[in-house]
């Protein structure tokens, strides 16, 4: 009852499962590394699609506020600090009939916006409510201030026009291109015509 001669082969030997193994280990990595690489660019997308959005909201803010800038509660002109990185002006952007101190600054790459209110003695020397417009801001300067001819202001008192220009670097270094914004706001209590 032995069996002599050609035996039959049932299963694979150690080589052909080894290099099966092999094989189906390298498709998985190279998927996995596929699927990781999709799901970075996604949320890089992501990631600037939101800093572009708030940058966006941020230049409708500004400008609306800018438009509207009024003297202050006691009288003071309407703009307070121009530099190009730093605005400071009053409007009244709560509808309560007294002036808020607004302020627009760089910190960082954040574009930052404060609020005062005048207080009951109209002294703005009440709390400080800072929020963060936009963030990933790479430019300077910010702000570019001009006269009612369009040059270059040289004094505070001569600006009628504030140009704004954002550029939001949403993925900081990794970003294929940054991303410009730019409106000018008329400064609508100050027009000399």
């Amino acid at each position: 009852m032995f069996k002599t001669g050609c035996q039959s082969r049932n299963g694979f030997t150690l080589i052909e499962v080894l290099v099966t193994l092999s094989i189906f280990v390298l498709l998985f990595f190279i998927s996995a590394n596929f699927i990781i690489s999709s799901l970075r660019a996604t949320a890089q997308e992501a990631e600037q699609a939101a800093s572009i959005k708030s940058a966006r909201r941020a230049m409708d803010i500004m400008i609306r506020e800018i438009h509207g800038a009024t003297s202050s509660a006691h009288g003071d002109y309407p703009l307070a600090v121009v530099q190009p990185q730093n605005l400071t002006f009053y409007n009244d952007i709560d509808n309560d009939n007294q002036a808020e101190k607004i302020s627009y600054y760089l910190n960082g790459s954040k574009l930052l916006h404060s609020v005062i209110e005048p207080g009951a003695d109209n002294t703005y020397s009440g709390v400080v409510i800072v929020s963060t417009l936009a963030q990933n801001v790479a430019n300077e300067p910010i702000f570019s201030f001009f006269d009612g001819d369009n040059n270059q202001a040289s004094t505070i008192n001569s600006v009628r026009l504030i140009s704004v220009q954002v550029e939001i670097q949403a993925l900081g270094a990794r970003s294929p291109q940054p991303f410009f914004l730019k409106a000018n706001a008329e400064l609508r209590n100050l027009k000399d015509n």
